[in-house]
């Protein structure tokens, strides 16, 4: 088994939903025909696409909002190709920040061009927002904190959710730590960020797969309780997978719950996260010059989505915050690495709007250039 998921879903319904989003069921193939039959729910479908994970889960109120964003966005001229095609998770969080920055700028009066089709060798921003005699090039960036463990326990529970057993049941996936002391009996932590690195596509891989097909075949081999785990001895971990409450299911769809857990984390601090965040990756970002090289609009912004950066409450935090402000200054003060406007943003926020965290200035930009970006945020930031 690959540890991509194929999600479950009932055509019926989702063109019923489609109906309401009237502009993202002409972006879209017919539901009917995406993927490939279910083989233990008749009349049911799978897919591969990211974008079915939504669409059949909009009983959570966050992809419910994110497919009322997506409608909009393309209602107004603006379309994010990966998000409707691809079946990577990976691709698919950065493809949402760039939308949710394109309804931001929609929202705000611009006209929003993509420009993602255009790509090639040469430096090309994601956006061109337009308004009156304001005009940007936008570029994009949603740094992944931690991508590897996040990417571990969302396979993980995808795939035991999505099995295609004509079954019910309640699920656990557990990331714990193997050991608590080394050999001198001194104490051992685990740092997230170390482990995340070393968690690559090729070592979920040998983790993930493994296990759901051992859960896979004692449930089609009618066990009504399951246990399987993995240990990674390197990485001092152990990765585990209990499936409990096994019944036939009775509906068209599975009715599945399941929690994940991780290990006790320690080792980082928030300062020092948000300093090798904007030295090591927003620096590398911003030095291609994606938006200031491109020429194709007088104002270059960079905006960095923090929704993904694991630093949501320490984001609000004073104390936090004062330390992060003299990051910006010693880490991008000089030039903006020729970029105008770098926004430090989340795109986690109500209303189609972006939450304006950081704002940093080139000098010779007119303050209305920014007001026109985010109004009355620019108080607040």
């Amino acid at each position: 088994m690959n540890s991509r998921p194929s999600f479950l879903f009932d055509p019926v319904e989702v063109a019923k939903l489609l109906d309401g989003l009237p502009h993202l069921r002409t972006a879209i193939p017919d539901p009917a025909q995406e993927g490939v039959e279910s083989v233990a729910f008749a009349g049911m479908r799978k897919s591969e696409r990211q974008l079915y994970r939504v669409l059949s889960n909009i009983h959570y109120g966050h992809l419910e909002s994110l497919l009322r964003s997506l409608d909009f966005c393309i209602g107004r001229g603006f379309t994010q190709p990966t998000i409707l095609r691809t079946r990577a998770r990976g691709a698919f969080a950065p493809a949402l920040s760039e939308l949710h920055a394109a309804e931001h700028l929609l929202r705000h009066g611009f006209e929003v061009e993509a420009l993602d089709l255009q790509k090639g060798s040469d430096p090309v921003p994601e956006l061109v927002a337009r308004k009156g005699a304001l005009a940007f090039a936008v570029e994009v960036y949603a740094p992944l904190e931690w991508e590897g463990l996040n990417e571990l326990t969302d396979e993980l529970s995808s795939g035991v959710k999505n099995l295609d057993l004509p079954l019910d049941y309640r699920f656990e996936a557990r990331v714990e730590q193997l050991r608590q002391f080394d050999a001198a009996h001194r104490l051992l932590s685990i740092h997230p960020g170390e482990l995340a690195r070393a968690l690559d596509g090729q070592m979920r891989e040998g983790i993930v797969a493994p296990l759901l097909d051992e859960v896979e075949r004692r449930l089609e081999a009618g066990e009504r309780e399951v246990r399987v785990a993995h240990e990674e001895g390197e990485l001092n971990i152990r990765v585990r997978v209990e499936v409990e409450e096994v019944e036939e299911s009775r509906e068209r769809l599975p009715a599945r719950w399941g929690v994940v857990s991780l290990p006790g984390l320690s080792g980082y601090a928030p300062e020092g996260m948000f300093d090798r965040l904007v030295h090591c990756r927003v620096r590398r970002k911003a030095a291609k010059g994606q938006a200031p090289r491109s020429g194709l609009a007088p104002i270059s912004l960079l905006v960095v989505d923090l929704a993904h950066a694991e630093l949501t409450s320490e984001l609000a935090h004073q104390g936090y915050r004062t330390s992060f402000e003299q990051t910006l200054r010693e880490r991008l003060g000089a030039g903006l690495l020729g970029h105008d406007l770098i926004a430090f943003c989340a795109s986690r926020s109500s209303g189609g709007e972006m939450q304006l965290h950081f704002l940093m200035s080139e000098d010779g930009v007119d303050p209305a250039a920014a007001e026109a970006l985010f109004g009355k945020q620019l108080a607040r930031s």
